[in-house]
């Protein structure tokens, strides 16, 4: 990292003139000198962009003002891959690249809006086995009126998974506490739900699902819904032996 500017009537105005670094997927550098203000009332930062490999990009842009907090952030990306996350999250599980675009504006009276998209396509690695993803989108909307998140699967083999958030609270620099959402699963290889099962427990096979319910403040949920599972088996790995279990067909209701 270098800097070059100067300090003048308690603010320093510069360029970030140097930002690189690399790791086992490559390097990456700083494309341009990028503008910088700091001051004790806030915060600007002029295009920052970040390239890597032959197509990667970052783009950040921010303005921000300490007292009250206020201002905006954006933030781009292009073709990242995804081996470069994993590097960050300890993980060799997800290849693959992704690209999207998000902005936050913070108004008067700790007014919040944010919106954004992200997609990606590539391959997970769960309970060592690949599952592609020949694409993965999520939407957001986030403002005064309320939130509104989307989120859509299609698994390479062909598996679907569709789901959605909304609440009528402001947006806040906070999850939401409140709201409803519905999620609903086709085909969908049951290896994905390895990062909520016990590593204990393999699944293969196909399993459809839908489910829906209400998020309340205290962490409360109501939810109602039913998965059916088809072809499947489920292994359960023990210290001297393993327990399979091979059902032609099963399913569960709840309310």
């Amino acid at each position: 990292l270098a800097l070059k500017g100067a300090y003048e009537k308690k603010l320093w105005r510069g360029h970030i003139v140097r930002l690189e670094g690399a790791d086992k997927i490559g390097p990456w550098r700083l494309a341009q000198p990028a503008g910088l203000q700091i001051s004790s009332s806030g915060l600007s930062l002029d295009p920052l962009v970040i390239t890597g490999g032959k197509t990667e990009s970052l783009k950040a842009t921010c303005r921000l003002s300490a007292k009250p907090l206020a201002g905006f952030v954006t933030l781009n990306w292009h073709n990242v891959n995804m081996e470069r996350i994993g590097v960050w999250l300890n993980s060799e599980t997800i290849t693959g690249a992704t690209r999207g675009a998000v902005r936050l504006d913070l108004g008067p009276q700790k007014r919040v809006t944010l919106s954004g998209k992200a997609s990606l396509q590539g391959t997970f690695y769960f309970q060592e086995k690949p599952v592609g993803i020949r694409e993965a989108l999520l939407t957001l909307d986030a403002t005064n009126r309320g939130t509104k998140a989307d989120l859509s699967v299609v698994l390479a083999e062909g598996g679907t998974l569709r789901g959605d958030f909304s609440s009528s609270a402001p947006a806040e620099l906070a999850l939401p506490d409140e709201g409803q959402f519905n999620v609903q699963l086709q085909e969908f290889d049951p290896a994905l739900l390895g990062v909520i099962l016990p590593k204990e427990i393999r699944m293969e096979g196909k399993i459809a699902a839908r489910a829906s319910g209400r998020l309340m403040p205290g962490l409360r949920l109501t939810m109602t819904g039913s998965a059916s599972a088809q072809q499947s088996s489920v292994r359960v790995l023990g210290q001297k032996s393993d327990i399979s279990i091979a059902p032609r067909q099963a399913s569960i209701n709840w309310v």
